[in-house]
């Protein structure tokens, strides 16, 4: 499953017109981002693109091949296929697959939650719990003077 260094440079120089394109070490290959947004994988010398629901039927009327691995005996389908290999030289080609697979990343990327302070955790906790945020009343304490005497 090895990648060359030099293949993985070759792929980020030609997906460069979809985007700032970054290689990360994974599966023994690259997973390649497109401006932060993982869309691509190369395993074996061999490009994959990411695919969905909405996109597939496009890769699969075009007879392109799907990543497909073994585990267990059994096969197990990615979400990613091959390019044509004309994207290798036709720009509008590259183009139109890379945009197929960055629709698709899109599509499929989960929305980032919002961090929350603790200090405005608290009153939302107790809302979402029906309770009112309130501050317990302070009773003066009785205190004893040196006489031994309360006040």
């Amino acid at each position: 499953m090895a990648v060359s260094v030099e293949y993985a440079e070759y792929l980020r120089d030609l997906l460069r017109p979809l985007g700032a394109i970054r290689l990360r070490r994974m599966f023994g290959g690259y997973g390649i981002y497109a401006d932060d947004l993982f869309f691509a994988v190369v395993l074996d010398e061999q490009l994959y693109i990411k695919v969905d629901a909405q996109t597939r039927p496009e890769f699969e009327d075009a007879d392109l091949e799907e990543w497909v691995y073994e585990k267990d005996g059994k096969p197990v389908h990615m979400n990613y296929f091959r390019p044509p290999e004309d994207i290798h030289d036709d720009e509008d080609s590259l183009r139109h697959w890379g945009r197929l697979a960055l629709d698709a990343a899109l599509r499929a990327k989960k929305p980032v939650k919002k961090a929350v302070a603790k200090a405005d955790a608290k009153p939302a906790r107790a809302a979402a719990a029906g309770k009112a945020s309130v501050k317990k009343a302070v009773t003066p304490r009785k205190t004893a003077h040196k006489t031994g005497k309360a006040e």
